[in-house]
């Protein structure tokens, strides 16, 4: 008997089914952003954030040697960055803003 696995432990059909799963979770966070796009509304797991604290430097003690760092969703990180292109264009366009060529 031929042994397929990888180094992850992952055989061919564990990959199909993954495969699977990620084009059906595709599809449907593309039909949630374009919901979401179209109606203005933003589900609320996508405006959730787990927030944990990173240790900076110094004493660990110290609250102020730590700095916050957000975790969101990624179908909210990509909302956030088709909203943050839109708002660049625009202000680009009225001349508030500008960007930068180099």
């Amino acid at each position: 008997m031929v042994d397929y696995r990888g180094l992850n432990e992952i055989t061919p059909p564990m990959s199909a089914a993954m495969l699977d799963m990620l084009e059906l979770q595709y599809e449907l966070e593309s039909k949630a952003a374009k919901w979401s796009w179209s109606t203005g509304e933003v589900p609320e797991d996508w405006r959730k954030a787990n927030v944990t604290p990173v240790f900076k430097k110094g004493r660990k003690k110290d609250p102020g040697n730590y700095r916050p760092v957000s975790f969101i969703s990624t179908p909210g990180k990509v909302m956030e960055q088709l909203i943050l292109g839109v708002f660049n264009k625009l202000l680009v366009a009225k001349k508030v803003w500008w960007v930068d060529p180099g």
